[in-house]
C-alpha cells in the first residue's frame, strides 16, 4: 500500500515519538517497534517524544498499562524502558533538507549544531539554560500563528517567521513533526513549510491517522489517512473471551444494579470515556460523558434513570469483562447494558493508623486512584478513590497521602468487602513486589538520603523523595568506587580489627589472613568513609537493597561488588584483561613464582588488592595519569585484572597467580607488549 508508506528494501520508516499513552496498547506497541528496531536497524528508526519521559508516562496512562500487561514484573520493566527513551535522539535530517522533530522550535534562533551538542538523557525540568529550553521545546513546541508561551508548560509557540529563520538559517526546506492530534490525521501550517501528523486513530473521538512521506527529490506528500477500531473482535480467540469474561462483583446488597438499552445509529459515537486502571479490576467504568453522544441523548431522554459518572458497566448483550465488553461496542448498534452504580463512602483516617507503605496506591492524573491489593484494609482493590482531603487530581491526591494531615477519603465501592480478602498466595505475590521494588519505609531516612546525594548529582536532575533515585545514585557510587572499597574492606577485615574473642575462640587455628568477609558495622563504616557521606545516612536502612548477608550476620564484600556492573563495561573489561595479561608476559622477566615472592611481603602465599596493584600500575603504565578521571580509569581496570586472579576468593594465592601467568607465556601470547594483536607470519 505505497500511500501508506509501501514496503521495498529503498524506504525507510521513521517513527515520530510518542508511542505510548495512546491508549491500554501501549506497551505492546512499544516493545513491537523496539523489535523492529532490532530485526531492520537499517529501515526502521525512532525519534523521541515527549511521552517518551518520565515527567509524561508517571501521568498519562503508560505506567498503569504496563501494570495491566505485566502485572507481577512491571516494576523491573518500567526502570529499563525509561533508560531507553533517555538514549533516544531527539531529532533526523533527511537528505540535508527535511528536519523532522517530534515537537518544535524554541523562542531563540538554533541551528542543527546546536541541536547535535545536545546530550541524550532525563528530560531537564524545569528548564534554565538554553540547552535546557531547546531539548523541551524539541519534544513540546508548537506551531501558531503568533509567538508566546506553550499553554503546555513547556515548550514555545513559535511562529512563522521562527519556521522560515530557521530553515534558511540551516539550509532546510521542510519540518516535519507531531505531537498533536490532527482530525484528518495530517495538517500544513505555517505556509506549507510545517507538517504535522499523527498516526494514532481514535485518539481522541474518531479521528483518523496518516503518515508523511518523503520521497526520493525530498519533497513531502501525504498519505492515505485509515481509521483501525481500538479492540478487533478478532484479535481474541473463544477462550480468551471466555477467560476475559470471567468477572463476578458478588451479591447486589448494598448496591445499585440497573440495565440500559442503547440503539448506535451509523457513524455516531457513543460519547463516552471509559478506565481500565487496575488489573485486579476488569470492568469498565465510566469516567466521562461528553455533550453529545448516545449516552447524552439517552440521559436526557430518561432523566430518572441517568448514567452517572462512576458507574460500572457489568455486562453489554450478555458479555462481560473489559476487552469482551469494548469488542461488544465495536461490533453491535443494539446495545444493552447492565450496570453497577457502586457504594459512595466516606473515610475518615487519622495518620497514625494509616499503613506505613503507600505503595499499594496508584493515582493517574485522569480518572480516581486505586490500589493494587488491599491497603490496611480501608481501601480494597475494587474501589475508587475519588479525592483526598477534597482534591480530585491524580497528583494532588497522591501528594495528600504523603502529607502529615489526616485523611477524608471519599470512595467508590463496586463490590462486597469478602471479594477482595487477599488470599495467602496474593499476600505472598504483595511481599514480593514491595521487596523487590526496593523501598524503605523510613521517611526521614530517605529524606537524609536525598539531601546527601543531591549534592553530587547538582540540580540539573532533580531527585525525589523515593527509593527509585536514591538507589539508583547509590549504585553507581558503589560502581565507579570499588577499586577504593576493595582496599578498606581488606583493611577491615585484617586481624587487627578482629575481636580477642573470636582470635582466643579458635586458637592456634585461627587464620589471621583475610577471610573477604565484614559484619554490618564494618560495612557500613566503609561506606561512610569511601564514599563520603554524611554519619547520619541510612547505609543500614539500604543494606538490603544492596547487599546480602549470611545467617551469620557476615557479608562477603567481593560477592557484593559483583552485584555492581552491567554487561557491556563487563565484556569491555574482559577483553581490556586479555590485553593486560599478554602485556605482563611479555614484560616481567623472572619467572611467576618469584615476582610473587618478591609482592608477597608477609610470606604467607596470598596477596590482597593493596599489595598488588602497585605491580600492576608499575607494568602496565609507562606514564602517571593526566587527571582523577584517568587516575579512576586506571583504577577500575586494576580492579577488573584482580578480579580475575581472584575468582570467588578475597586475596590471590600463589598457586592461583602462577598458574594464570605461566599458561600465557610469550610464545602463546595473542598481543604485543603495545596492545596490538599478534598475527602469524
Amino acid at each position: 500500500r505505497p500511500r501508506l508508506g509501501g514496503r521495498g528494501s529503498h524506504n525507510m520508516f521513521l517513527f515520530n515519538g510518542d508511542f505510548v499513552d495512546r491508549g491500554v496498547w501501549g506497551p505492546e506497541v512499544l516493545f513491537m517497534l523496539f523489535c523492529y528496531k532490532l530485526m531492520y536497524k537499517k529501515y526502521v528508526h525512532l525519534n523521541r517524544g515527549n511521552h517518551e519521559s518520565f515527567l509524561c508516562t508517571n501521568v498519562y496512562g503508560f505506567k498503569t498499562h504496563l501494570a495491566c500487561a505485566y502485572p507481577f514484573h512491571h516494576h523491573l520493566l518500567e526502570p529499563l524502558i525509561q533508560e531507553a527513551f533517555d538514549q533516544l535522539p531527539l531529532c533526523y535530517v533527511i537528505g540535508k533538507q527535511v528536519c523532522v522533530v517530534h515537537g518544535g522550535l524554541p523562542k531563540f534562533d538554533v541551528t542543527l549544531a546546536d541541536i547535535a551538542k545536545l546530550q541524550r538523557g532525563p528530560v531537564p525540568f524545569p528548564g534554565r539554560s538554553k540547552p535546557e529550553l531547546l531539548f523541551q521545546a524539541l519534544l513540546w513546541s508548537d506551531p501558531k500563528p503568533s509567538s508566546g508561551p506553550s499553554d503546555r508548560g513547556l515548550g514555545w509557540h513559535f511562529s512563522p517567521s521562527s519556521t522560515r529563520h530557521f530553515l534558511r538559517a540551516n539550509g532546510l526546506k521542510h519540518l516535519i513533526r507531531s505531537h498533536e492530534c490532527i482530525e484528518s490525521g495530517c495538517s500544513h501550517t505555517h505556509g506549507g513549510l510545517v507538517t504535522t501528523v499523527f498516526s494514532a486513530s481514535n485518539y481522541i473521538l474518531s479521528n483518523n491517522a496518516c503518515v508523511a512521506i518523503v520521497d526520493s527529490k525530498l519533497n513531502v506528500h501525504v498519505g492515505d489517512a485509515w481509521n483501525e477500531a481500538y479492540v478487533k473482535v478478532e484479535w481474541m480467540n473463544e477462550q480468551e473471551l471466555q477467560q476475559l469474561s470471567r468477572v463476578d462483583l458478588g451479591d447486589t446488597d448494598g448496591f445499585t444494579d440497573f440495565e440500559v438499552s442503547i440503539t448506535v445509529p451509523p457513524g455516531q459515537d457513543l460519547g463516552v470515556e471509559f478506565s481500565l486502571e487496575s488489573p485486579h479490576l476488569e470492568i469498565p467504568v465510566v469516567l466521562d460523558i461528553f455533550e453529545k453522544g448516545c449516552f447524552a441523548e439517552y440521559n436526557a431522554a430518561h432523566p430518572e434513570h441517568r448514567i452517572e459518572i462512576g458507574d460500572a458497566i457489568i455486562e453489554v448483550n450478555g458479555d462481560s469483562g473489559y476487552a469482551p465488553i469494548v469488542a461488544s461496542l465495536l461490533r453491535q448498534n443494539e446495545l444493552h447494558f447492565k450496570m453497577r452504580r457502586p457504594q459512595r463512602l466516606d473515610f475518615h483516617v487519622a495518620r497514625a493508623d494509616c499503613p506505613a507503605s503507600m505503595e499499594p496506591l496508584k493515582f493517574p492524573a485522569g480518572g480516581y486512584g486505586y490500589c493494587m491489593e488491599a491497603w490496611g484494609r480501608i481501601i480494597s482493590r475494587f474501589d475508587r478513590i475519588v479525592s483526598v482531603n477534597g482534591h480530585t487530581l491524580g497528583a494532588d491526591m497522591q501528594e495528600a497521602m504523603t502529607n502529615d494531615e489526616d485523611l477524608h477519603l471519599k470512595v467508590l465501592r463496586y463490590a462486597p468487602p469478602e471479594l477482595y480478602a487477599a488470599t495467602p498466595d496474593e499476600r505472598r505475590e504483595s511481599f514480593i513486589r514491595r521487596s523487590s521494588s526496593a523501598c524503605w519505609e523510613d521517611r526521614e531516612s530517605a529524606r537524609r538520603a536525598v539531601e546527601a546525594l543531591q549534592e553530587r548529582i547538582g540540580d540539573s536532575f532533580p531527585m525525589q523523595s523515593s527509593s527509585k533515585d536514591v538507589l539508583r545514585e547509590c549504585r553507581a557510587l558503589v560502581w565507579t568506587n570499588r577499586p577504593r572499597l576493595l582496599e578498606a574492606f581488606q583493611v577491615f577485615d585484617r586481624i587487627s580489627l578482629r575481636p580477642e574473642e573470636e582470635q582466643d575462640a579458635a586458637g592456634p587455628d585461627y587464620d589471621p589472613n583475610i577471610k573477604g568477609l565484614v559484619d554490618m558495622s564494618v560495612w557500613a563504616r566503609v561506606m561512610r568513609s569511601v564514599m563520603h557521606t554524611p554519619a547520619d545516612f541510612p547505609w543500614e536502612e539500604l543494606r538490603p537493597y544492596l547487599a546480602e548477608v549470611s545467617d551469620d550476620g557476615k557479608l562477603s564484600y567481593m560477592g557484593f561488588l559483583d552485584r555492581f556492573g552491567n554487561p557491556l563495561a563487563t565484556w569491555l573489561m574482559s577483553r581490556w584483561v586479555e590485553t593486560a595479561l599478554d602485556r605482563l608476559v611479555h614484560i616481567i622477566d623472572r619467572p611467576p613464582s618469584v615476582v610473587f615472592d618478591s609482592i608477597d611481603a608477609d610470606g604467607d602465599g596470598k596477596v590482597s588488592y593493596a599489595s598488588l596493584r602497585p605491580f600492576f600500575r608499575k607494568h602496565l603504565y609507562s606514564a602517571e595519569p593526566r587527571s582523577k578521571r584517568e587516575r579512576r580509569g586506571r583504577d577500575v581496570q586494576c580492579f577488573a585484572l584482580y578480579r580475575h586472579f581472584v575468582s570467588k576468593a578475597a586475596t590471590i594465592s600463589r598457586r592461583k597467580f602462577v598458574k594464570i601467568l605461566s599458561a600465557r607465556s610469550p610464545a602463546s601470547a595473542k598481543h604485543c607488549p603495545a596492545g596490538h594483536r599478534l598475527t602469524s607470519a
